[in-house]
Formats: structure tokens, C-alpha cells, sequence
């Protein structure tokens, strides 16, 4: 059992990097992805761990990138985190997250909620995102739930929902591939796109260094995750697995588990994903 996509507190995930890694090694996980959110402040600390636990371990993250319609996130694994390039990449993720919070914060404060962004930091530190937003309404009792946080005020279409300025796709994957990673789509399905429509525009992205497709995810139906994964078999592009866990903000991901609540198979990692980072590694 394995996870690729998974969430930790140094993004919006409930576990923090060492006690997700814990977690990992207590359900009987061999590989595990930590994808936080425009960040990998986490990996240091979950690497150790891992190395501790004999869990192997990869240091990846995941993008926001600009799309017209639905959500586009990108994965990154295996960067060399350490690199100029990567870290000036970071640095614009954080730009356009504190922007889009900040302006958050005004909207619910005009309306009457009143958020402040410096408040949001001492309670939550890390990268802030929507779940904290969402505890934040609970904490207060405006909601009773973080899950009625989003589906009243923050979720697509709700009278909250702002959306993060998203990173362009070429520079941000040739940005990965150039220090040594893999770019994967996760979650393909949050295009909002045709079946038709998904599959040409999953060319296009190849064309323009997109590796593979993350095809079993835990907030996508199985029956779903089956059709994509037998899509990029078709086009001969990487295949992975997560859940795209993050604890207590979505109850529904399980830590190695698919959306069907069967295990992660281990070949997501050994017949995929650990041959791509080997020969990203010699690019």
C-alpha cells in the first residue's frame, strides 16, 4: 500500500509532516508522496521521519495552474528543492496565495464576518488556504461544520469562493523537469471537461512536458478512475495513485485507500512513478 498524494499542516492538512509520516508507517505504508500546497516546507521534517520509519519517502507539491474552467493542479515530484529556480517559483505561489487570502479576508469582513489575515496566520501558521478559512467560521459558530463552512460560503459558485491567480502550465512544468522532477496532473476529472474534450487536452499537455496523470484519486469515482487510467495507457503516459489525504478538512480521503476503499497497489510506484524520477534524475 502507498500514497502519492497526500496532505500535510505545513499546507492545509490536519496531520503535521512528522505524525502524517507516523500515521503512514502505523497503517502499513512503503511509499509515501508529501503534495502540500504551493510548499514543501514540510519534507525536511517527514524525510527524517520516514528515513526513521523505513518508509520510502517523496518530496513533492502541488501546484495551482491558471484555467478557465474547473480546478487544474499540477504534482510535482522529486525537484531538487534546494534549486534558485524552484524556490523563485515558490516564492510566486506564496505571492498569489497571500493575495487571494487577504482579499478574502476583506470580502467576509465587508459582509459583516469579520477575518483578519494576521489572525488567520497565529492561529493556523503555514500556508493558509480554504479549510482554514471554513474551521475559522466554525470556531466562531457561524457554521457547525468545516464541511458547511464550504458548502455555504467557500465552496465553487458560493458567495466566498475566490480563487487563487494560478501559475502559467509551461513554465511551471518545464520549472519541475528542469530540476529534476516529474509533472503529473492530479485529479483530472476537476477539469470539468468531456471525456472527448479531457483526452485532447491531456495531449496538448504532453506536448508541452506534462509526464502522466494521476488517474486514482479518492475524491474521484472508481469507475471514473479506471476510464483514465486505461486512458494514459492509450497514450503511454505515467499512471498514479493518491488519496490526496488531509486529514480531519477531508474525512473522506483515507490515508492509502482509493475512493472504492481499496488499498493503494505498491506498482503505481515501482512499475511507474520510481523509473520517471530515475530518469529525471539523469536529464
Amino acid at each position: 500500500m502507498i500514497d502519492l498524494h497526500t496532505h500535510s499542516t505545513a499546507s492545509d492538512g490536519t496531520y503535521s509532516p512528522e505524525n502524517l509520516v507516523h500515521y503512514a508507517k502505523e497503517i502499513g505504508l512503503s511509499v509515501l508522496a508529501l503534495t502540500d500546497h504551493d510548499t514543501v516546507d514540510g519534507c525536511h521534517q517527514a524525510q527524517r521521519i520516514a528515513s526513521e520509519e523505513e518508509i520510502e519517502f517523496i518530496c513533492g507539491v502541488e501546484f495551482n495552474i491558471e484555467t478557465q474552467l474547473g480546478e487544474f493542479h499540477l504534482l510535482g515530484y522529486g525537484m531538487n528543492i534546494e534549486d534558485t529556480r524552484f524556490k523563485d517559483l515558490l516564492r510566486m505561489c506564496k505571492q498569489n496565495r497571500e493575495l487571494r487570502n487577504k482579499k478574502l479576508c476583506e470580502r467576509f469582513t465587508e459582509n459583516g464576518i469579520e477575518i483578519h489575515y494576521e489572525q488567520l496566520e497565529e492561529m493556523y501558521g503555514g500556508e493558509i488556504g480554504r479549510p482554514h478559512f471554513a474551521d475559522f467560521l466554525r470556531q466562531k459558530k457561524i457554521v457547525k461544520s468545516t464541511q458547511e463552512g464550504f458548502d455555504k460560503f467557500l465552496a465553487f459558485g458560493r458567495p466566498f469562493f475566490l480563487k487563487t491567480q494560478g501559475l502559467n502550465f509551461e513554465s511551471t512544468c518545464s520549472t519541475i523537469k528542469k530540476t529534476g522532477g516529474v509533472a503529473v496532473l492530479a485529479h483530472p476529472m476537476s477539469l470539468y471537461l468531456s471525456w472527448g474534450k479531457l483526452s485532447k487536452k491531456i495531449d496538448c499537455l504532453c506536448q508541452d512536458g506534462l509526464d502522466g496523470i494521476e488517474a486514482w484519486n479518492a475524491g474521484t469515482k472508481a469507475s471514473h478512475c479506471m476510464r483514465l487510467e486505461q486512458l494514459a495507457q492509450d497514450k503511454h503516459i505515467l499512471v498514479t495513485a493518491g488519496s490526496d489525504f488531509h486529514g480531519k478538512n477531508k474525512m473522506h480521503h483515507q490515508l492509502g485507500l482509493n475512493s472504492d476503499k481499496t488499498p493503494i497497489n505498491d506498482s503505481y510506484y515501482y512499475n511507474g512513478l520510481q523509473e520517471a524520477l530515475k530518469k529525471a534524475k539523469q536529464q
